[in-house]
């Protein structure tokens, strides 16, 4: 299983590539670095909160 990393996953594009990421069955892991929650609940996703 791979593992995507995402920086601005909360963003126009990376909220779409995080939807596409989680449900993918390629993807076990996404972690993300955000300014704000991405309004996901799962244990797939591991959220960095960051003040860029």
């Amino acid at each position: 299983m791979k593992t995507a990393l995402i920086i601005g996953g909360t963003g126009l594009i990376g909220s779409q590539l995080l939807e596409l990421l989680l449900e993918s069955k390629e993807y076990a892991t996404v972690i993300t670095f955000v300014k704000r929650d991405s309004g996901h609940s799962t244990s797939q996703i591991k959220a960095t909160h960051n003040r860029f």
